[in-house]
């Protein structure tokens, strides 16, 4: 009997076919073998999804791969009953924390809150009286009058030059003239004065005092309004400088009073100024009873305790 390498049909294939047959066996197996991987795998993921090992879907991975080296249909079915015998666990969702519950809203508003009074602005009439001019400012207003009007600041100046020495070269009667007019200007004055504090609020008072402060313009005073005394000092000061004579050249008469009244008070004894005192405390108690208002904490337990 021939053997088979002397066969005619294999003599005649080249024999560099044999090596690269070699390679082809070997890539085959390694494809059988990643093929049957991934059906394993497709497997496991399935059952776990749908939650039991009987349910499984067949997909065309799962399909069983022959190859002249090995098998799948085996390792397939020996999965499949390994995942039917055990039991799957399956997954608890995690519960959800419970939301705190909110607080439930009270029926009962809160009282409103009441609205500010509408405060108006001050008027023109609500604005004490202005007060009358100087007698030179009367004297400029004349002379002013008088010349002809100077359009440009320079011409104004020279008029106010020329105002100034007319007034310093005047007598006393021509410039008595114009102090006559400011005395009877004053005394109706303090009659349209007097009126306004009579018909005006106190509370549009503080707010007019509030704005003249504001614009650094002189407040008036109320002359019916009885002045709060200032101390026992203050009574001496008023008494004792009707003592005093003329101040000599080069000192106010202020300066004077101050520098001597003071060391006069200051070598009192207590005995010498237990009168002052007493005026003091008189006063106090005719102020604050006209006022219709308390003393202060501190002059109520000063007068108490004298």
């Amino acid at each position: 009997m021939p053997s088979v390498l002397n066969a005619p049909s294999l003599s005649r294939v080249p024999a560099h076919l044999f090596l690269w047959l070699i390679p082809l066996v070997f890539v085959s197996a390694m494809f059988s073998q990643l093929a049957q991987r991934i059906a394993h795998r497709t497997i496991r993921a399935t059952v776990t999804r749908h939650g039991s090992a009987g349910s499984i879907s067949v997909t065309r991975l799962q399909v069983p791969t022959h190859s002249f080296i090995s098998s799948s249909s085996s390792l397939l079915a020996a999965e499949s009953s390994e995942r039917k015998a055990e039991p799957v666990k399956q997954r608890r969702e995690p519960k959800a924390a419970a939301k705190p519950s909110k607080p439930k809203k009270s029926m009962d508003r809160p009282p409103k809150r009441a609205k500010p009074p509408i405060v108006k602005p001050l008027t023109e009439e609500d604005m004490p009286p202005k007060q009358p001019s100087k007698p030179y400012i009367l004297f400029y207003i004349e002379y002013y009058r008088t010349e002809p009007k100077a359009p440009a600041l320079a011409a104004q100046q020279q008029v106010s030059n020329a105002a100034a020495k007319a007034w310093k070269a005047m007598d006393d009667a021509g410039r008595q003239v114009y102090h006559d007019r400011h005395a009877e200007l004053r005394v109706e004055y303090s009659k349209r004065l007097q009126e306004y504090f009579d018909k005006t609020d106190r509370e549009t008072l503080k707010r007019v005092t509030l704005e003249l402060k504001a614009s650094h313009r002189s407040v008036p005073r109320d002359v019916n309004r009885p002045l709060r005394p200032g101390s026992s000092w203050v009574v001496f000061l008023q008494e004792q400088t009707k003592t005093i004579g003329p101040a000599p050249p080069g000192m106010r008469p202020v300066e004077l009073n101050s520098k001597i009244l003071s060391e006069r008070w200051r070598a009192l004894t207590p005995e010498e100024r237990a009168p002052y005192d007493e005026r003091f405390k008189q006063l106090s108690e005719e102020y604050y009873s006209k006022t219709n208002r308390s003393p202060p904490i501190r002059a109520a337990t000063r007068i108490a305790s004298e």
